[in-house]
């Protein structure tokens, strides 16, 4: 997730000073979905019907690393 918001940042809000990205997150009996949303600008036209959902499985926490917003 760090990486998609960080792209996100980086590609979609390039230049601009501010840029929202809403997280949803939603649990079920077959785990955790997480849905990115953005308003900046497409690097390339996203086709649902031709691109599969990533997935992935966590069976324990994932290191821990520091912040990339560079907090301290």
């Amino acid at each position: 997730m760090d990486e998609a918001c960080s792209n996100i940042i980086e590609h979609g809000y390039q230049g601009q000073e501010t840029g929202e990205i809403r997280c949803t997150t939603l649990t079920d009996a077959k785990g955790l979905t997480i849905i990115l949303e953005d308003r900046g600008q497409p690097k390339h036209q996203y086709q649902p019907t031709h691109e599969p959902f990533l997935q992935c499985s966590a069976p324990h926490a994932p290191p821990s690393r520091p912040s990339a917003g560079g907090g301290r």
